[in-house]
């Protein structure tokens, strides 16, 4: 009866073990993911705004991303 007990709280301690171990890989994966997706925001502020491609009129001519007219 005690080995049953004794491979019981084994058993309950290796699994207490193992859920720590995901919950810290877990947390630092995370913390990763966030420190690359600021890193990436930080990155998208300096980058140049893509020009409209629609029509429109400027100065009274028909202006657009393939038609230029001068």
């Amino acid at each position: 009866m005690e080995k049953k007990n004794s491979e019981a709280t084994e058993r309950c301690v290796e699994e207490r073990e193992r859920k720590r171990k995901e919950k810290l890989e877990k947390k630092t994966k995370q913390q990763k993911n966030e420190a690359a997706y600021n890193a990436w925001c930080e990155k998208a502020k300096n980058r140049p705004r893509t020009a409209p491609n629609s029509f429109g009129y400027c100065a009274g001519n028909l202006r657009g991303s393939t038609l230029y007219y001068v």
